[in-house]
């Protein structure tokens, strides 16, 4: 989901199929409603999502929210991802939107037990997309195990990283 116009398909090695379907292709004003009934549609069920704006403009940040209220975010793992980044390697001023705005943002997530992540990419010269995929990946396995496990009446802990051996082995 977003405004960048890019529809891709990324097999990560976990092995799980993730789609991103950009909006730049349709005609909004056109589409209008139509297109909105349609988002409600393409989202339902979804156990991944990426919300991507761009980093150099406001009125792209100011659409996030809207993105995400579309999601069943006691099904689905977000992550709210800030595109174009390579353009502000050639000037910083360009800068929109703070990251630490988008992390209070997702944080404020937490309190329903929600997961949202935060990423910063460039899908122009790739910096950071595989990085982005994998974590969102990564986060919905390990929520999916949990449920899992609930469902089974186990509850998962971290590794501790030392773990005591009981018994004579």
């Amino acid at each position: 989901m977003g405004s960048s116009g890019i529809n891709a398909e990324y097999m990560g090695s976990s092995g799980i199929n993730a789609e991103y379907m950009g909006s730049s292709g349709i005609n909004a004003e056109y589409m209008g409603e139509r297109f909105d009934a349609l988002t409600q549609f393409y989202t339902r069920g979804a156990n991944c999502a990426l919300v991507v704006y761009d980093v150099t403009a406001q009125d792209s940040w100011s659409k996030v929210s809207k993105w995400i209220e579309r999601l069943d975010l006691d099904e689905c793992v977000v992550c709210i991802v800030g595109n174009k980044m390579d353009r502000l390697e050639a000037d910083p001023h360009l800068r929109a939107i703070d990251p630490g705005r988008v992390q209070q943002y997702a944080n404020s997530f937490k309190e329903q037990n929600h997961v949202v992540l935060t990423a910063e990419c460039s899908a122009q010269t790739g910096d950071s997309v595989e990085e982005t995929f994998t974590n969102l990946i990564t986060e919905y396995l390990r929520r999916k195990d949990q449920m899992t496990a609930r469902k089974r009446g186990m509850v998962l802990k971290p590794a501790s990283g030392k773990e005591k051996k009981k018994g004579c082995c």
